[in-house]
């Protein structure tokens, strides 16, 4: 766009350049149509005429500048919004990755939770195995001393009855 707006501007230079030639050019016409009373009222009215377009055509130029001109001072401001988007985008980008790293640094934490989840589960689990087995060995100790009482009392009643059986053999 800046590069038409200096070709439309190049080109209006040029097209002023030629305008004012045309002006010299019409006036040294005006210098030699005074000489002749009939041929200067016909040029003085070409002229007029001429001079009017030119006016015109200076007034298109002068708009043609104040249009340039405008166009510039957006395409400057143009320039300015791309640059400041263009860093509202990196600065978007970096928060992007940041999220991103974040995520990860998320999804491994939750990975080692799952994992110590997984480890107590298994833990709890043999704690219940262990808790199992110690019950099953009370159980077997109180069987165990029960027998043995038993076998207490039985040995005791045995010794009873073999002193029983000296003392009435002796006796």
């Amino acid at each position: 766009v800046e590069h038409e707006f200096r070709a439309a501007l190049t080109e209006a230079a040029e097209h002023k350049e030629r305008l004012i030639a045309e002006v010299d050019e019409f006036t040294d016409v005006a210098r030699e149509a005074l000489r002749g009373k009939a041929e200067a009222e016909r040029l003085a009215e070409e002229l007029a005429e001429v001079c009017e377009q030119q006016r015109t055509a200076l007034e298109e130029l002068s708009r043609d500048w104040r249009r340039a001109d405008r166009a510039e001072a957006d395409c400057a401001a143009a320039r300015a919004d791309c640059g400041d988007m263009t860093s509202r985008l990196r600065s978007a980008e970096k928060r992007a990755a940041a999220s991103k790293s974040a995520e990860t640094a998320a999804l491994a934490a939750f990975d080692a939770v799952k994992d110590e989840k997984a480890t107590a589960h298994a833990a709890l689990v043999e704690i219940g195995g262990v808790r199992e087995q110690l019950s099953l060995a009370r159980d077997n100790c109180r069987i165990k001393d029960a027998m043995l009482e038993s076998q207490a009392e039985l040995v005791q009643s045995l010794k009873g009855e073999a002193a029983r059986a000296r003392e009435a053999g002796s006796g």
